[in-house]
């Protein structure tokens, strides 16, 4: 398992939360992970890999399977059907654009 799949899912399910309106914005995000805007959007752009310490807040707070989250296995989101599949078409959109 790489670090960078791990924050590739990170970031997707970033993007679902605030697209889906679960969170008003990145900057909500970043004090509830305690950390600052800065080193967050650092971790969206993948210059630094997000911390287990932020990954456990995004699984407890947002009800984001940690099994999905690291190792790609089951649904994106805990017991919401309709939701695992726009994160399911989100993957194939943004693996789709890093190919071309």
């Amino acid at each position: 398992m790489s670090k960078d799949i791990v924050n590739q899912r990170f970031i997707n399910c970033i993007n679902f939360l605030i697209e889906s309106k679960k969170v008003p914005s990145k900057s909500f995000l970043a004090k509830t992970f305690n950390i600052s805007n800065p080193k967050f959007s650092e971790i969206l752009n993948n210059i630094i890999n997000v911390g287990v310490d932020i990954l456990m807040i995004l699984v407890s707070e947002f009800n984001i399977s940690s099994e999905w989250l690291l190792t790609g296995q089951g649904e994106c989101l805990k017991m919401l059907p309709h939701q695992n599949q726009y994160c399911k078409n989100l993957m194939l959109v943004q693996r789709d654009t890093r190919l071309h």
